[in-house]
């Protein structure tokens, strides 16, 4: 079971990293140019409008950059902390088969000694009592 989780918890690290770069590499938009159309109220509106769209950019690239830091962030610990319960759990479990190996070799190049063969004695048999009936009372 832990080597699920650990395994699960590597995978989603490299999503999340993965995602983190597709983030930063995401087309915000680009910036409008000022425009001057000679003096009429023209000018000011279109200059309010690419002001604002400059901002919503800006916004969106500020956006980018922190959930593809998060991401990246994110995706990295999950990636570490999966490979450190995996190499964990197969360290334990490498331990644990090495310990048996030697056990194992110990007991095989060292055979146990054996207790002598014990010859089998003769039991008396003994004779059932003889059944009492209503004659011998």
């Amino acid at each position: 079971m832990k080597k699920g989780i650990a395994a699960l918890l590597v995978v989603v690290g490299v999503l999340s990293i993965i995602l983190g770069f597709c983030a930063f590499g995401a087309d915000t938009g680009y910036h409008e140019n000022n425009n001057t159309y000679g003096g009429d109220a023209y000018t000011g509106i279109q200059n309010a409008a690419a002001q604002t769209a400059n901002n919503l950019v800006d916004l969106a690239d500020l956006t980018a950059f922190g959930f593809g830091s998060i991401l990246l962030i994110g995706g990295l610990v999950l990636v570490l902390v999966g490979i450190n319960n995996l190499s964990m759990s197969d360290l334990s479990a490498a331990k644990n088969a090495i310990d048996n190996i030697t056990k194992m070799t110990s007991t095989e190049a060292q055979p146990a000694p054996q207790a002598p063969a014990e010859q089998p004695t003769e039991q008396p048999v003994e004779e059932p009592a003889p059944a009492q009936t209503e004659e011998t009372l």
